[in-house]
């Protein structure tokens, strides 16, 4: 079941992404995205899911293994935000509509991710 936007703010409280950088990225599936960040302390990483009926975005203790080969877009997320100090992350108003801020090379890119299918 996906997650409504009172669960999606529970999940971003929980997380402290603030000037962590991100590390790797992996689109282990065509609806499914993960991101390893680090910051003193450690590192952690987030999935991203976008598959029908099931979308969600929660911290990980692991990257899971790929089950397709490498897309497009994780080597375009790759080239563009890896290595990147995420400024914020937070959601929009009331929707479910997450904004990450990642400030890298001197250019702020904002990541958008709509959870929903």
């Amino acid at each position: 079941m996906s997650l409504n936007h009172v669960e999606i703010d529970a999940v971003l409280n929980e997380i402290d992404i603030e000037n962590s950088h991100l590390q790797k990225i992996k689109q282990p599936n065509f609806h499914s995205l993960y991101l390893e960040f680090y910051k003193p302390g450690g590192r952690f990483g987030i999935t991203v899911c976008l598959a029908p009926g099931k979308t969600r975005l929660h911290l990980v203790p692991g990257a899971p293994a790929n089950e397709i080969k490498l897309q497009r877009f994780a080597q375009f997320m790759r080239s563009r935000i890896r290595g990147g100090r995420v400024l914020s992350m937070s959601q929009i108003g009331s929707d479910r509509i997450v904004k990450m801020e990642i400030l890298r090379a001197g250019e702020e890119i904002n990541l958008w991710f709509r959870l929903w299918s």
